[in-house]
């Protein structure tokens, strides 16, 4: 099953940082996502979850990492995507 890609327009990117909500939880990235190297496992994983990144794929900080940087984009996708809520 493919990944569906998250969209974060534009007007929600301000000084070059956007919001993504999870469960009980609100995260501050910039748009490198090297904010991500600074979250606890956890917090990942609440992205993860969110952004619905496949259960296989959470094992490591790394591996969490990365499908992030894959899923979230700031252009729009030719393939299937969501927009980013706030």
């Amino acid at each position: 099953m493919p990944y569906t890609y998250v969209y974060v327009p534009p007007e929600q990117i301000v000084d070059n940082m956007f919001f993504i909500n999870c469960n009980n939880y609100t995260c501050r990235l910039d748009k490198e996502l090297v904010a991500l190297d600074g979250l606890k496992f956890t917090e990942l994983l609440k992205i993860c979850q969110k952004i619905k990144v496949f259960a296989r794929r959470r094992g490591t900080k790394d591996l969490m990492i990365s499908e992030i940087k894959r899923i979230l984009t700031f252009e729009i996708p030719e393939e299937v995507y969501i927009t980013n809520d706030i």
